[in-house]
């Protein structure tokens, strides 16, 4: 969504028309090249985050096996060394042909940070509750194998000398870090349940019904832009369009978007989705200005109803509002 964001962002600074060439074609045509170029723009933007996500997953992974790894230089925790070692998730993990190529594509990471992972270990991973318990029996079953795997998963996630570490890595850690965990849960799981998934395919976290979603957000946005400006425009008091701070102006059209066309989101995720924005990308008080305008705008479509939503035109929704 944050990609995305920064997409419309783009777009309502630049305008994607650009070269003259498109310039004197028909409304259709060049709604048509908008709507294509809005595409291209868009994956492009999408395969970058999610290759970027699949790399931070598969550190994820080879931190997980660089520790089991570790442990045998420590023999005062032979106990602990041999049921880790003995993971059942963890050694499928390690013998899947896909984790193996895409290891030596992208190279063995935490070979420049063992100093580092090696601290991580006996201050973090050694105090993990889930670690210590499963540690301490003789046996494990393969669900008590995959249970201390996601429970490290998190940790990794939630520790703040890991969460620093990642930080410093990539810009990106904070939009990130569900994702590749989300990932690399995913894929655990999967292994568990003796289906070994193919660590090659980066295109997972882009499932069909993400690319459907993402698509038709774009085509909404260009195809009603002029009718949502007028739309919001109509819900101001002593104001106008163009004194909205640009980014408040970008997230208003989005967020209409989806309340308009997008009728399985709850309206009060979609706001609360745009407000979060607001605080992260733009003033202090444009996440209270949004709440206000939008609310008002899922009222005034409340009271259109029983008209379909996506019929109601502007003179209609503003009759309604009265």
């Amino acid at each position: 969504m944050q990609h995305l964001f920064a997409f419309h962002m783009h777009r309502e600074a630049q305008g994607i028309a650009g070269p003259q060439l498109v310039a004197n074609l028909p409304s259709n045509a060049f709604r048509a090249h908008s709507v294509n170029e809005a595409r291209i723009q868009l994956r492009n933007g999408l395969l970058n985050e999610v290759r970027r996500i699949h790399t931070l997953h598969l550190r994820f992974c080879q931190l997980l096996l660089v520790w089991v790894d570790m442990m045998s230089e420590y023999p005062s925790i032979a106990a602990v060394t041999e049921r880790m070692r003995c993971n059942q998730v963890l050694e499928q993990l390690r013998k899947a042909p896909s984790f193996l190529a895409q290891v030596e594509s992208h190279g063995p990471f935490w070979t420049d940070y063992l100093d580092l992972v090696t601290s991580w270990y006996h201050q973090c991973l050694c105090k993990e509750t889930a670690f210590v318990e499963y540690c301490s029996h003789a046996y494990a079953t393969k669900q008590q194998d995959l249970a201390v795997l996601l429970a490290i998963v998190e940790m990794i996630c939630s520790n703040k000398k890991l969460q620093s570490f990642f930080s410093f890595q990539t810009m990106d850690w904070l939009v990130d870090k569900n994702l590749a965990k989300r990932l690399t849960e995913d894929r655990l799981h999967m292994i568990a349940d003796g289906v070994i998934p193919n660590f090659s395919d980066e295109t997972r976290l882009m499932s069909h019904g993400d690319n459907s979603f993402y698509q038709q957000l774009v085509e909404s946005f260009v195809e009603h832009e002029a009718v949502h400006r007028e739309l919001i425009a109509a819900q101001l008091h002593h104001w106008s369009w163009d004194r909205i701070a640009f980014l408040d102006r970008v997230m208003l059209q989005m967020a209409l978007c989806e309340l308009r066309y997008f009728v399985d989101i709850p309206h009060s995720v979609t706001i609360d989705t745009y407000m979060n924005l607001a605080k992260q990308y733009s003033t202090s008080k444009s996440h209270t200005f949004l709440n206000g305008i939008l609310d008002t705008l899922w009222r005034s479509m409340l009271r259109s109803t029983p008209v379909p939503i996506e019929t109601i035109d502007v003179v209609d929704l503003k009759l309604r509002s009265k």
